[in-house]
């Protein structure tokens, strides 16, 4: 069965689509991400990012670093940098 998800801010009806954001990384700069899965809304606009999307950009950056022979750094709680 195919559930019509609405929209947070409207109640209008969220429909699927791929879309293309541009991310700052304080290491790679500016870099562009394609396709990335994400929910926008037919009747306000609104656009929201959903787990599948968020692994799509982490996957991305993280081939990124690696094609530029980096390792990529994650903050810990504490502030601390970890590998």
């Amino acid at each position: 069965m195919n559930t019509v998800e609405k929209c947070w801010e409207c109640n209008g009806t969220l429909k699927r689509v791929l879309v293309t954001e541009t991310y700052d990384e304080p290491v790679l700069g500016s870099i562009a991400i394609t396709d990335i899965p994400m929910l926008r809304c037919c009747s306000c606009g609104d656009e929201v990012i959903g787990a599948d999307g968020s692994a799509h950009v982490d996957d991305t950056i993280e081939r990124e670093y690696k094609k530029r022979g980096l390792q990529r750094q994650y903050r810990t709680r504490t502030g601390s940098t970890a590998e």
